[in-house]
């Protein structure tokens, strides 16, 4: 727990919060500017590295080479779910993301609330816990 402050110095403290999630947001729209800036100059390179039949470049200050590698796309989920089970590598390489799971669970939750299931439960997740988080809204500034 932290110390006690006054109403005015926590009025304060979220000003400047909300001041900093302002920033944050910035920075984040400028870094995904420059990112797609840097996609865009990767893609012309990897095209002129094509146009003039190079593999590698040399460039003085730094090497690039255009590679080409193997990329597996899924096709079939449940295809795969059910091969990685059979050879045994399914818990090691399949995760679930936990912020969808979370959403997926609420919203089970609530059709079950409204279905008036009072024994709802999926199997495998603990809801025993619950996480406080602040919900910001409303910036003035």
């Amino acid at each position: 727990m932290t110390d006690k402050i006054e109403v005015g110095e926590l009025k304060e403290l979220c000003k400047e919060m909300f001041i900093q999630k302002a920033e944050v947001a910035r920075v984040k729209a400028m870094k995904t500017e420059e990112e797609k800036k840097l996609k865009e100059m990767q893609d012309n390179i990897l095209a002129h590295l094509e146009q003039h039949e190079l593999k590698t470049f040399d460039t003085g200050f730094g090497k690039v080479t255009r590679k080409n590698s193997p990329y597996a796309k899924i096709e079939d989920k449940q295809a795969l779910a059910e091969y990685l089970k059979r050879v045994g590598d399914y818990e090691d390489l399949v995760t679930f993301n936990a912020s969808k799971m979370n959403s997926y669970y609420n919203e089970m939750r609530q059709k079950a609330v409204e279905e008036q299931n009072l024994d709802f439960k999926i199997d495998g997740m603990d809801v025993s816990s619950n996480r406080i988080t602040l919900s910001v809204t409303g910036v003035k500034l």
